[in-house]
């Protein structure tokens, strides 16, 4: 079967359900969802009576021959790969028209500067004669769809304008992703941890030695501070936010009081199996407006270079590399980096 022969069948079958589909117009009624289809289907009907048109004229011509017909039309010789740069169209589906066209003795095509793989199509007198046996049967189709968007009120070139610019800024299967990313991280629940609950205190205690032994050891600091964060961390005035998915406590962070004015980002740490999903970063922003909150005047960090994607992630906070003005209790440290509020 040739794409024409399912192009026939695909109109049958639009046709039938716009008419006769339980009484409404299903693939309407699927909404955004469907709009692919849905303006398939407008071009399956509109090539069917562009097809009814050209037999007026004793034509034979295939509506989606047009832009490459219309292309070569306009140029000496055009390359296979310009023909698709230009149209926006995939090699194979240009290759595919070039074929059909080139049976009815519409186009020839020869090797471009002797390369064998270099292929260029250029009318053919037969074409130059069909170019001016067409052209009034396009001025009747550009008129009658010209009348099709007055009577819908549609300024439908610009409005196909918009939506390819759209689709070329930012095509579909990056909205899907950044979509799919907003939903798990809706899901996500981050709060700051319950004073004198145990459980929590423990899972944030579980997190650190976790991440630590992974990529490092568990060092005298991290240990009295883990296994007290209630008087090393809250008693003094800094905060832990925790992040919660399906139940389950999946990552913190701390804010540790230091000079006036200061905090420390430290002990930030989200489990293996939950990576991924931004955690890091919306514990990350918790702590930062946190501070601003407190009329904090600087936050820093602590960290090694070695963690390529947590520096990633510091630096979309905005923090800076900057000389480290202490002496680090961590022999892990070579990295400090500072953001000033």
């Amino acid at each position: 079967m040739t794409i024409d022969e399912e192009d026939d069948i695909l109109v049958s079958a639009y046709v039938i359900n716009i008419d006769t589909a339980m009484g409404q117009d299903f693939i309407a009624s699927l909404g955004f969802l469907a709009i692919g289809s849905r303006m398939r289907r407008l071009t399956d009907m509109m090539w069917r009576d562009v097809r009814e048109i050209y037999e007026e004229y004793d034509i034979e011509f295939e509506p989606r021959w047009f832009p490459v017909f219309c292309l070569l039309s306009q140029n000496d010789a055009v390359t296979i790969s310009e023909i698709a740069r230009e149209l926006g169209y995939t090699h194979p589906a240009v290759v595919q028209i070039a074929n059909a066209m080139e049976k009815k003795q519409l186009v020839r095509s020869t090797q471009q500067d002797g390369d064998k793989r270099t292929r260029a199509l250029t009318l053919t007198s037969h074409g130059r004669e069909l170019l001016k046996k067409i052209q009034p049967a396009w001025d009747e189709i550009r008129a009658g769809v010209e009348e099709i968007c007055v009577s819908a009120s549609a300024d439908l070139l610009s409005t196909l304008a918009r939506m390819e610019e759209a689709v070329q800024e930012e095509p579909l299967t990056v909205r899907a992703a950044r979509i799919r990313q907003q939903r798990r991280n809706q899901q996500v629940n981050v709060f700051a941890i319950e004073r004198g609950n145990a459980a929590q205190a423990d899972a944030f205690r579980k997190l650190n030695e976790e991440w630590l032994t992974k990529f490092f050891v568990i060092e005298p600091h991290d240990r009295e501070m883990l296994n007290d964060a209630a008087n090393f961390i809250l008693a003094r005035g800094g905060e832990i936010f925790l992040a919660e998915w399906s139940g389950e406590i999946i990552g913190c962070c701390a804010m540790i009081p230091a000079n006036e004015g200061e905090y420390e980002l430290a002990k930030m740490a989200v489990t293996e199996r939950a990576q991924g999903r931004q955690i890091g970063k919306r514990l990350g922003e918790a702590c930062v407006n946190w501070a601003k909150a407190k009329g904090a005047r600087m936050i820093f960090l602590e960290s090694n270079s070695r963690l390529t994607t947590a520096l990633n992630l510091y630096r979309k906070l905005g923090f800076k590399f900057a000389e480290r003005p202490f002496v680090s209790e961590y022999a892990r440290s070579n990295v400090y980096m500072m953001i000033e509020l």
